[in-house]
């Protein structure tokens, strides 16, 4: 399968397998310490420039 039809609040979308498989091993990634995110100042600075 190369994309998968989701519902979200109603409204279907189709995404890629491939965008699944990532968001899935980000998850588990944050969810085992792996990964921490950034900090609230780092988030700021990328989506405000």
């Amino acid at each position: 399968i190369q994309h998968q039809l989701i519902e979200l609040e109603g409204v279907q979308e189709t995404i890629p397998r491939t965008e699944i498989v990532q968001i899935q091993e980000a998850w588990e990634n944050y969810r085992s310490g792996n990964d921490k995110g950034i900090s609230s100042k780092d988030l700021k600075r990328k989506l405000l420039g």
